[in-house]
C-alpha cells in the first residue's frame, strides 16, 4: 500500500452485505412507510401465516441488526425521522415497507399474535400461573418435579392434581429451563 492510500477509507464488506443494504435503501425509496417488527421468540408458523396475509400490501426485510443500522444511517440524508427508527430497533428486528395504512397493517399483525410455549431464558411476558386442577400425569417422579418448582400437588383419582393456583414466574423474570419444560408438559 502506498503512502497516498494509507489515509483513505476502504470497504472490505462482503458483496452480499452491500446488496442487503442496497435493497433496504431501494425499498425505502419505493415505499413511503417504514415500520419495525420485533422477531424475538416468534414461532415460524406464526411468521409464515403473517407473511401470507401481508404479502399483497407489505414488503418485509429480515437481516442482521448491524446491516439495518448501516442502511438507516445511509437513509438519513433522504428520509426524515430515520433516527427515530434507530432508537427503537429491537434485538431481532425486521423492517416492513408499505404504501398502505399502517394502522390496518398493525391490526393484521396484532390479529395473528398468539401465545407460544415458554422458552428457557425468555422473560415472562406476564405472571405465569399453574391453575389448580387435575393433570394428565400418572403418579411418580412428576410429583417431586412439581414440588421443586414450588407447585403443591397430590394424587386424586389415580392422576396427579395441582392443589392450588400457583404463580411460578412473575412478569419480567427469566424463565428457568426446568420450569419451561414443565409448563410445556402441562400445556401452559
Amino acid at each position: 500500500m502506498s503512502r497516498k492510500d494509507r489515509g483513505k477509507k476502504t470497504s472490505n464488506a462482503a458483496p452480499e452485505k452491500k446488496a442487503v443494504i442496497k435493497k433496504i435503501q431501494d425499498l425505502a425509496k419505493k415505499f413511503p412507510i417504514i415500520g419495525i417488527l420485533n422477531m424475538h421468540s416468534l414461532p415460524a408458523a406464526q411468521l409464515a401465516r403473517m407473511r401470507g396475509q401481508l404479502r399483497q400490501n407489505v414488503e418485509m426485510m429480515m437481516c442482521k441488526k448491524s446491516l439495518i443500522l448501516l442502511a438507516l444511517e445511509k437513509l438519513k440524508a433522504t428520509h426524515k425521522n430515520v433516527e427515530n427508527l434507530e432508537k427503537i430497533l429491537p434485538d431481532m428486528p425486521a423492517l416492513i415497507f408499505t404504501k398502505d395504512n399502517p394502522f390496518a397493517i398493525y391490526k393484521t399483525i396484532k390479529k395473528n399474535k398468539s401465545k407460544a410455549p415458554a422458552k428457557a431464558g425468555q422473560l415472562a411476558p406476564f405472571d405465569l400461573i399453574v391453575p389448580a386442577g387435575p393433570t394428565s400425569f400418572a403418579p411418580g417422579p412428576v410429583l417431586s418435579e412439581l414440588a421443586q418448582l414450588g407447585i403443591k400437588a397430590g394424587v386424586e383419582g389415580g392422576k396427579v392434581a395441582v392443589n392450588q393456583d400457583c404463580t411460578v414466574c412473575k412478569e419480567g423474570q427469566p424463565i428457568k429451563l426446568a420450569l419451561a419444560s414443565m409448563l410445556a408438559r402441562l400445556g401452559i
